[in-house]
């Protein structure tokens, strides 16, 4: 079985996983998984793949139901992060804005940002 019929064997059950899983570690370890098929190629087809499943919407759903869970967040920030940085043709980074990924970066980048400086961002 080669690696293109694996990916798309492994993507509809990641997505499974990740629209019934409440658990936020074992979210974190299917995330994990989806960031690095979204992360390793250098020809997109994989990013490409994770983004036609309709996976990018509920890796946003994800971080924003799983504050909490930093590790979580930090595999969905990856994820979105490597698709919306790809160089491609098929606009990969549109179809990251489209589903939220802005929102969820920009979230993140100062979530982090504040905990530097030692403050709650929540309180704001």
């Amino acid at each position: 079985m080669n690696t293109w019929h694996v990916l798309t064997a492994v993507l509809p059950v990641l997505a499974y996983l990740g629209a019934s899983l409440t658990d936020s570690e074992a979210l974190t370890d299917a995330f994990w998984a989806l960031s690095y098929i979204a992360e390793d190629t250098p020809a997109e087809a994989q990013a490409r793949a994770v983004s036609s499943a309709g996976l990018l919407p509920l890796l946003c759903a994800a971080y924003d139901r799983h504050e909490a869970a930093q590790e979580l967040q930090s595999e969905v920030v990856w994820a979105l992060a490597s698709m919306a940085g790809k160089q491609s043709p098929s606009s990969l980074a549109s179809s990251v804005v489209s589903a939220g990924g802005c929102r969820v970066l920009g979230s993140h980048l100062a979530a982090r940002a504040w905990s530097a400086e030692g403050r709650d961002v929540r309180a704001v």
